[in-house]
């Protein structure tokens, strides 16, 4: 785990909101903190972690940049990755479990070691049924001392109840990719809006994004949807199956279908901003020939489609349902 050193910072709108809570003793028991930058989330949120638990913090200077001191006992701990007030979990395979609920349960029994506690849960929205429900009496029942840092990139998938109980806050999105990028893998430039609204944002995660067959799914579902007519039942299910061998392309696939929602709902009401240009063509030639309405319900289908992912439906046929609404909405 990379821990943050004197020298690091916080983005300057995060600064202030976190200086103004500290100095006005308003920080809230609970945040939910909303990642599309997936490579950079833990280092943001060690910072905040840092200087929360930070012993000699100055939040009177006439500066807006908040940061820790580097210098105490709590700061020299933290850097050493030796912290214990310092609390943080992931999955535990798919998802987070609730025996991992109950350490943090175990821990917040006890007083912290310094005045202060922060406790990290990376990709909350993966907790398990049981998890989901241990933590919310956690925070419905906060302590003064203790800090929960929820993290997601999938706030969809996050239960009502757990996002109403915290702070949300949409972190700032930092995009590295540039055209070249996309040229050095024989990517054209058009792709960039829509790589950036999946929430691939460094050239790392568009590589590995490259070494998927996602572009080229992605170009068969656009070919399926223009011509669905052409298609035969068979050749929906071998689709659908080819996409869902992998959690990770089954859920890249149901973004980009909200995306060419998006499109569609974009077009309806006269606006060409789309993320899928190939989208213009088909529609142009089939004009009004789909319903906002329906596709707002598939929009609330996909979203839950999140949701039987985590809990093991069957993925190809959350695909198949998923691709089959394109046959009597357009």
């Amino acid at each position: 785990m990379a821990m943050m050193d004197k020298g690091s910072h916080l983005p300057l709108r995060i600064s202030r909101l976190f200086k103004r809570a500290i100095k006005q003793e308003k920080l809230a028991h609970a945040y939910l903190l909303n990642w599309r930058n997936q490579s950079i989330k833990e280092e943001i949120t060690l910072n905040i972690a840092k200087t929360i638990l930070c012993n000699d913090i100055d939040i009177n200077n006439a500066d807006d940049e908040l940061m820790p001191c580097g210098a105490c006992e709590s700061c020299k701990k933290f850097s050493a990755n030796v912290h214990p007030d310092l609390i943080i979990v992931r999955p535990d395979g798919s998802f987070i479990k609730i025996n991992q609920i109950r350490e943090i349960i175990n821990k917040f029994a006890y007083p912290p070691y310094f005045d202060k506690r922060v406790c990290i849960i990376y990709d909350c929205h993966r907790f398990n049924q049981e998890a989901a429900n241990t933590i919310l009496k956690t925070l419905e029942e906060p302590n003064s001392d203790n800090y929960f840092f929820l993290c997601t990139n999938s706030m969809d998938m996050l239960l009502p109840t757990i996002i109403s109980r915290c702070q949300a806050l949409n972190m700032p999105l930092f995009f590295d990719i540039s055209e070249e990028d996309m040229q050095n893998l024989s990517l054209p430039p058009f792709f960039l809006p829509l790589i950036k609204y999946l929430g691939i944002t460094s050239r790392e995660e568009l590589s590995a994004l490259k070494e998927t067959d996602f572009f080229n799914i992605r170009q068969q579902i656009l070919e399926f949807i223009e011509n669905k007519s052409n298609y035969s039942m068979l050749e929906l299910l071998n689709l659908s199956d080819k996409i869902s061998k992998s959690a990770t392309m089954t859920i890249l696939v149901l973004k980009m279908l909200l995306t060419i929602n998006r499109d569609l709902l974009m077009i309806c009401n006269g606006i060409n901003n789309v993320l899928n240009c190939e989208v213009m063509t088909f529609i142009n030639e089939k004009e009004n020939k789909f319903i906002p309405e329906k596709i707002l319900e598939h929009n609330i289908w996909l979203n839950n489609a999140f949701y039987l992912i985590d809990r093991n439906i069957n993925k190809s046929l959350i695909i198949e349902k998923s691709l089959a609404f394109y046959c009597n909405s357009i």
